[in-house]
């Protein structure tokens, strides 16, 4: 039986990263809603290998080659496994988001290609102005190639019911967890490991991101 949930009509694309920044003497809690700003990263995330809906930063590290090949991968199945692509899509933008080490200026927030288009400016804003905004003294530094790295990541999918822009849709909860290598520069261990995302797949094939919850938001309250 397909699970039921439901976000609020306004703010149902809020989807909240939650990053732990013990190392900086606090815990910072970020909830993040939506965004885009592709003209800032047109020059960074270009596909060196491609799909039909989602490219490769040509910088890309290791892991988001790998994971990336498995989403490409599961686009060109027929028929397409709409489970597996909505898991891999959750990892890809897990895998960029959390990924700072190739960042090249703190403007270029990691895995905006794979959210909804009607929340991708509002998670820029939030982003660029809170999490991201923590990479200039790294750039600066030149120590930003040795902050996180996402290495590896498993995903749990389960089918659900989701109310989107009012309307009930079909669409995939996933679970993700993920692993970074070790760092010189930040202490790993303060930063979010796992978190649900929503996935749902629009009328022209595409897999978005939607939502995404954390365990520690829903144990603070944030983001209700």
């Amino acid at each position: 039986m397909k699970n039921r949930r439901k976000s609020q009509i306004k703010s149902f694309v809020v989807f909240t990263l939650i990053v732990s920044l013990i190392s900086l003497g606090s815990i910072g809690y970020v909830i993040i809603r939506g965004i885009s700003n592709r003209d800032q990263t047109q020059d960074i995330i270009k596909g060196n290998a491609s799909n039909d809906f989602y490219s490769l930063r040509t910088n890309a590290t290791d892991y988001q080659k790998t994971v990336y090949a498995q989403l490409s991968e599961s686009l060109k199945a027929n028929p397409v496994n709409d489970s597996a692509v909505a898991g891999l899509v959750a990892q890809n933008f897990i895998a960029d988001f959390y990924t700072w080490s190739n960042k090249l200026t703190s403007n270029d927030v990691g895995g905006l290609q794979y959210l909804d288009s009607s929340i991708k400016t509002w998670v820029y804003a939030q982003a660029t102005n809170t999490i991201y905004n923590n990479l200039s003294t790294y750039l600066a530094n030149n120590t930003v190639k040795d902050t996180l790295t996402v290495s590896a990541s498993t995903a749990l999918i389960t089918a659900i019911d989701y109310e989107f822009n009012g309307v009930l849709v079909s669409a995939y909860s996933v679970e993700v967890n993920w692993q970074y290598l070790p760092s010189t520069v930040v202490n790993v261990s303060n930063y979010e490991k796992s978190s649900t995302v929503t996935v749902i797949r629009d009328t022209t094939g595409r897999f978005s991101v939607v939502a995404v919850e954390s365990a520690l938001a829903a144990a603070s309250g944030v983001g209700e």
